[in-house]
Formats: C-alpha cells, sequence, structure tokens
C-alpha cells in the first residue's frame, strides 16, 4: 500500500512538472528584463529632462544690460526704493552670486526667476526662484522653487543660495542694511521696497 501512494506522489510530481509551474527560469528572465528596461528608461527621461535648458522668457533681461534702481522720499521718514530687474542681474553677478555673464534674470509678482550658471555645481541650465520676504525688519530672498532643466529639486538643495543671493543684494545695495524693510511688492521687471 505505501509503493502504490509513493508512486501516485512521484506521478504528481511529474505532471506538475511538465505542466510549467508557476514560476520557472524563463518566467523569471522576462520579468527581470521588463524591471530592467523600465528602469533605463525611467533613467534615461530623467536625465534627458536635466539636458533641456529651461523656457525663456518673454521679459528676460540679461547681465549687460542698462538698468539700475532709484529712491523716492516718501515724507514721514519713509522712502521707496526701486530695483529694476536688469540692475538687479548685473549686481548679483558683479556680486558673484551668479558665476558668468549668462544669466538670465526675471522679476514678476511670483518672484525673481534667474536662469544660468548659477553656482559652480549648478550646470548652466539651472533656475532658481527668489522670493523676497522682510525679516526682523531685514530684506531676505529665500528660495521657492531649484531646477535643473525640466527636473525641480527640493528646496533645500537650494538654501545655500538663499544666504548667498541675500548676501549678494545687500552688497549690491548697501542702502538696504541701513534702512528698515517694511514691505517688498514684485511687479513686471522691478522690486518695490518701501522702508523707513
Amino acid at each position: 500500500m505505501k509503493k502504490s501512494s509513493d508512486n501516485s506522489f512521484y506521478r504528481d510530481l511529474d505532471r506538475a512538472k511538465d505542466k510549467g509551474g508557476s514560476c520557472n527560469c524563463v518566467t523569471l528572465a522576462v520579468v527581470f528584463i521588463i524591471i530592467l528596461i523600465l528602469v533605463e528608461g525611467g533613467i534615461f527621461y530623467f536625465f534627458k529632462g536635466i539636458r533641456v535648458k529651461p523656457a525663456a522668457k518673454q521679459n528676460q533681461t540679461t547681465f549687460g544690460t542698462i538698468g539700475g534702481t532709484s529712491k523716492v522720499d516718501l515724507g514721514n521718514n519713509q522712502s521707496q526704493i526701486t530695483i529694476t530687474q536688469s540692475g538687479l542681474c548685473e549686481e548679483l553677478v558683479k556680486n558673484k552670486f551668479a558665476k558668468s555673464g549668462e544669466v538670465a534674470c526675471v522679476i514678476s509678482p511670483d518672484g525673481v526667476e534667474i536662469s544660468g550658471k548659477i553656482s559652480l555645481i549648478a550646470p548652466e541650465n539651472s533656475s532658481v526662484l527668489l522670493v523676497p520676504k522682510v525679516e526682523s525688519d531685514r530684506l531676505k530672498l529665500e528660495v521657492s522653487k531649484f531646477s535643473i532643466g525640466k527636473v525641480s529639486f527640493p528646496k533645500s538643495l537650494g538654501e545655500k543660495m538663499s544666504a548667498s543671493a541675500t548676501s549678494a543684494l545687500l552688497k549690491a545695495f548697501p542702502e538696504l542694511d541701513k534702512v528698515t524693510v517694511q514691505e517688498v511688492e514684485l511687479q513686471d521687471g522691478v522690486m518695490i521696497l518701501k522702508t523707513k
């Protein structure tokens, strides 16, 4: 009796083996190849996105154009300082925030966007969006968005740029360090600071 049950066990095992089972070497190889193709495709599109240059803005100002600042006395110890995008861009390059003359600056209601070679390690297709804030009566530029090509990176990677941009701005416009900044307003092409 025991011999026939052993034979039936082996017969059942041979039948399952002949049917191919659910998991064999060919199936694992096909799954591995599909996963490998998907990973390679993801890597390809990631690097393709990094190589893309940022889209040019219609009203961007490149380094070397004429521009600057103006200061208007509003009375009651208040004044208004207007910084143009061309003046800001030129001063940021002079004060070594941006690393070359191939930098474009755009001031819009969203913030100050600087595109180009903005640091030693960032490639030429980098872009950073800086948003001016008033902290303790002082002007500070904070990173709102940092991207290389079409690929966005966490703001934390641009934190050092925030301090560097603020420092470059204060070196470029030393009068900002001597006044109390009350309000910052961004319009297309200009940054308006209300000071006391």
